[in-house]
């Protein structure tokens, strides 16, 4: 991939400067005196000196999309941020510094790398950033001196670029249609015969009195009524002074009149 970038880059500085073929050479070596020493026609000098992940854009999590007309899913794309030092190189300072104000103004003003000078595969990724960084972020010095080249003005640039990573997986087949059931509860005797069944007892004394059966309990309000969960022939016990023993009837509710 490294080299699509490299293959991107040049040509959008030989279309946009532009940079003719037949007069100046582009080159991605590094720049020491070994290369140099080499040169015999102006040269622009592209070197990729650094690759690391964006910190400005980070993000996680999953991204759906459609692969081959299957609905699937996949990683977000990593942004990358691939940082170059672009030199000139001719023989004459004068041309030297003409042709770098050319890169110069060229590289200020682009914010994308168009999908038109996009290389191969990158042409189907999103358009990469193009920012020139702020002196406090730049290369210091001693990166001339580990390539034991002579110390030249250069533009800094950083192309941030949204890889993706790992291989989309297919989603499970979209819901087209869906069905309801209701499965019968009331599947015993015993079940399809519980209600709420009512009661009255009256008694001065059965208000806050409380009615236990085999289902559940309750009190009894102060109109004297309840409400209790029972089935037919459940004995009901009001815990009056004298407790009372009652079966709940096949229907209807129950009166108590001590």
């Amino acid at each position: 991939m490294l080299h699509l970038v490299d293959e991107s880059i040049e040509a959008f500085l030989r279309a946009v400067v532009p940079l003719g073929s037949q007069e100046i050479d582009v080159a991605f070596n590094a720049p020491n005196r070994e290369w140099s020493a080499q040169l015999n026609r102006p040269t622009v000098n592209i070197f990729l000196w650094d690759i690391a992940r964006s910190t400005n854009r980070m993000e996680s999590g999953f991204q759906r999309g459609m692969v081959n007309g299957v609905a699937s899913e996949s990683w977000v794309p990593t942004p990358v941020e691939f940082r170059y030092l672009v030199t000139a190189w001719t023989a004459d300072h004068s041309d030297e510094h003409q042709l770098l104000g050319q890169l110069l103004r060229t590289l200020l003003g682009a914010y994308v790398l168009p999908t038109e000078y996009m290389a191969g595969e990158l042409s189907e990724l999103p358009e990469p950033t193009i920012t020139t960084p702020t002196t406090k972020d730049r290369v210091q010095t001693d990166l001339w001196k580990a390539l034991d080249g002579q110390l030249k003005p250069g533009i800094e640039i950083t192309l941030t670029l949204d890889i993706p990573t790992g291989t989309p997986r297919p989603l499970a087949a979209p819901t087209e249609e869906f069905g309801i059931g209701v499965d019968n509860l009331a599947s015993t005797d015993d079940l399809s015969r519980t209600r709420m069944v009512a009661g009255e007892v009256r008694d001065p004394a059965a208000p806050g009195i409380t009615v236990i059966g085999p289902r559940g309990t309750t009190r009894i309000n102060e109109a004297g009524n309840f409400l209790i969960k029972a089935s037919a022939g459940d004995q009901l016990t009001i815990e009056l002074d004298s407790p009372i023993t009652v079966t709940v009837p096949e229907s209807g509710g129950i009166r108590i009149t001590p």
